[in-house]
């Protein structure tokens, strides 16, 4: 493994995806994205699971509502997520619904101890055994067939 030190630059360092700003003794923290960084990822219109499309949001809202960032710093990730959804046809109330779920989900978990199950991703079926494992302690994560499956 080789480890490379990152030097400071303008007060700022950036740090996985973070970025730590020093200003008068007092440290801020934003979201870093690479300059490449293009902002698409599973549009909604788009053949893929809607479990899947729910993930992609709920890792920008995650990261929104996880790291200790000012409200200036919160109002700008929150544009940026906004603009990221409508780049990939999403509509922003979806932000709502993502965190009223996620609070939901939250109550539920320190109510109960959750369990995983695994299944091979079947549209029909997963959709069946997700409905059927939604009110049980039972989460369900599901993975694609592999060429030997099919």
């Amino acid at each position: 493994m080789h480890f490379i030190m990152e030097d400071e630059f303008k007060n700022k360092l950036n740090f996985l995806d973070i970025t730590i700003s020093k200003d008068n003794n007092n440290i801020t923290y934003s979201i870093y994205r690479k300059p490449i960084s293009n902002g698409i990822f599973i549009p909604n219109d788009s053949c893929n699971p809607p479990e899947h499309k729910v993930a992609a949001v709920r890792y920008l809202t995650n990261r929104l509502s996880r790291y200790a960032m000012n409200n200036t710093e919160k109002g700008k990730e929150n544009d940026t997520v906004k603009q990221i959804l409508h780049n990939n046809k999403y509509d922003t109330a979806v932000l709502n619904i993502v965190s009223r779920t996620k609070n939901e989900q939250e109550c539920k978990q320190e109510k109960s101890q959750t369990r995983w199950v695994k299944f091979v991703y079947v549209e029909k079926q997963t959709k069946f055994f997700t409905k059927l494992f939604k009110n049980s302690n039972r989460k369900m994560s599901s993975r694609p067939k592999t060429l030997k499956e099919n």
